[in-house]
């Protein structure tokens, strides 16, 4: 078949704690915890559909470039290739809240 993006949720990890508060860089090796807001989208899915999330360190151009050396956005004469890593243990469970609506009928 095919893929199509239906929408997509940012964060930048050194910002966390929020835009308000200074940028903290991540630790290699440490696990964290994230919570991406994705905007409201609303989807048919039939038998057979398959969601698929995507994880990666940049979304150019809906988002800046992220250079994943800690400089300021914008300061990024040195570039780096991030490694993503997404934890689905025990220990570490990851989930997608996905809400379902009812389905709504012409003339209903």
């Amino acid at each position: 078949g095919k893929s199509e993006e239906l929408d997509w949720g940012c964060m930048r990890a050194a910002c966390r704690a929020g835009v308000r508060q200074p940028p903290t860089p991540l630790e290699p090796g440490t696990v964290y915890e994230f919570n991406i807001e994705m905007p409201a989208t609303s989807n048919v899915w039939r038998a057979g559909h398959r969601l698929r999330v995507c994880v990666a360190s940049c979304h150019f151009p809906q988002a800046t470039i992220n250079p994943n050396t800690g400089a300021p956005i914008g300061d990024d004469e040195e570039v780096r290739i991030a490694t993503n890593t997404i934890y689905h243990s025990k220990a570490h469970a990851s989930c997608l809240l996905a809400p379902v609506a009812p389905i709504h009928k012409a003339g209903a």
